[in-house]
């Protein structure tokens, strides 16, 4: 085989593994979604990286006497109160996450003195706040954010995204594996990482790799 044939041929061979790429197995398939399990190669080689968007300026927004004031581009604000004693008991304490700049949000990170806690988002224009149990990554267009879920007293964990433009959000049941490290590969599909908890490593070997196509 003269060298222009081999590098033809190992140029079809590598566009045919990458067209083939998503055809991985399906778990679950909903109107609203495909969920596939991929494998390692394909998410360590593939997505964007996680990058932390959420800046924090302290010189423009910081905490007063348990009062984190959020200043809106339409002139008012939305207050957060901590509640409780400090230090001695705490029933909820509240603290600033930064603003994604590029997309206009704030996070801010409420934690309960025993209840464990979640993240809010705070879109800077209107004050319209979304409840997360991470800190959410957006894709490319910031036509969807993923985020995982999983409660603080036990209970179902989940993989969820959100739809901006719809206004609606959605969960994937992930049952044993706590997702974490989103990529979004587009506007429209991301993978992730389930990790499995320390309690299961005697019945896993491997973390498992997964996709999610959302469907337009």
């Amino acid at each position: 085989m003269n060298p222009l044939r081999y590098f033809l041929f190992l140029t079809l061979n590598f566009l045919a593994f990458n067209g083939n790429a998503q055809n991985f197995k399906v778990i679950e398939e909903t109107k609203d979604y495909i969920l596939k399990e991929c494998d390692s190669g394909y998410y360590y080689s593939h997505g964007l990286p996680p990058k932390d968007d959420f800046v924090i300026d302290t010189t423009k927004i910081h905490k007063v006497n348990g009062v984190l004031k959020l200043p809106l581009d339409n002139g008012k604000e939305v207050v957060f109160r901590d509640e409780g004693n400090e230090p001695n008991y705490m029933i909820r304490k509240n603290s600033y996450g930064g603003k994604n700049r590029k997309w206009n949000y704030f996070l801010v990170n409420s934690n309960f003195y025993d209840e464990g806690g979640f993240s809010l988002l705070i879109n800077s224009k209107n004050g319209a706040t979304d409840t997360v149990f991470d800190k959410p990554v957006f894709s490319p267009n910031a036509i969807h954010y993923g985020y995982d879920y999983s409660s603080y007293m036990g209970g179902d964990i989940y993989v969820c995204y959100k739809n901006l433009n719809q206004n609606k959000a959605y969960k994937i049941l992930m049952e044993d594996l706590a997702p974490m490290n989103i990529k979004w590969l587009n506007d429209y599909s991301f993978i992730f990482i389930g990790n499995l908890p320390d309690f299961m490593v005697t019945k896993y070997k491997h973390k498992k790799y997964y996709l999610v196509q959302i469907k337009q």
